[in-house]
């Protein structure tokens, strides 16, 4: 044999010259237009790289999150940008958790918010028990005031408002919030009589309605 007949048989154990196949990575299909020699098994080098790792690999170096490559171009390290200055800040580990500036407390910068989302240890430096103490009260009362006033019901969808829940770390949307009766955009004031009590999502649902 010559040496293209014999790489073609060693390789894919055929003499045929093909015209056509099928990238093993994507799936596509790769066009021969002719040419001779052996037939390559991916569309393309990304392809090919890609085919030598692990897909338990394919996870950020930070967080482990699984990643989702692009078809083409660089492949990615991480997740979000986040990530990778969290990454560049700590020299690739993420601290797992930091005494509260405030109060001492320490602070699990592992545990996730409730979008999924973990804390960026480089921005995290208060506790959310201190955060809520240190808000000023832009309205003059608090919602523990205004339910103490008119009752735990949401004033939106009429469902019982969990007082024990807080609007800040760990969060959660059915935490109990203040609501303008008027919203503060459409002329609405701070007095007592405008304040209603809301869970924050159907606060934030409600929106500047009025109604």
């Amino acid at each position: 044999m010559c040496w293209a007949h014999y790489t073609r048989q060693i390789r894919f154990g055929t003499l045929e010259l093909a015209t056509a196949t099928v990238c093993q990575f994507c799936g596509s299909q790769i066009s021969r237009n002719g040419k001779r020699g052996p037939v390559s098994q991916f569309c393309s080098r990304t392809c090919r790289e890609r085919s030598r790792l692990d897909p338990a690999e394919e996870r950020c170096l930070l967080c482990s999150s699984v990643l989702v490559q692009p078809e083409k171009g660089k492949r990615l390290k991480f997740c979000s940008a986040s990530c990778r200055s969290v990454f560049s800040a700590h020299r690739g580990e993420r601290p797992s958790q930091r005494p509260c500036a405030t109060c001492g407390d320490p602070i699990d910068l592992l545990a996730r918010m409730a979008d999924g989302r973990l804390r960026n240890p480089s921005y995290t430096f208060r506790c959310g028990r201190c955060v809520a103490t240190s808000r000023p009260n832009r309205y003059g009362m608090t919602a523990a005031d205004v339910a103490l006033r008119d009752g735990t019901t949401c004033r939106w969808c009429g469902e019982d408002v969990d007082m024990n829940l807080t609007a800040t770390a760990p969060r959660s949307k059915w935490a109990p919030s203040v609501d303008h009766v008027r919203p503060w955009s459409r002329g609405g004031t701070n007095d007592s009589e405008n304040l209603q009590l809301m869970h924050r999502v159907c606060n934030a649902i409600k929106g500047t309605r009025t109604e």
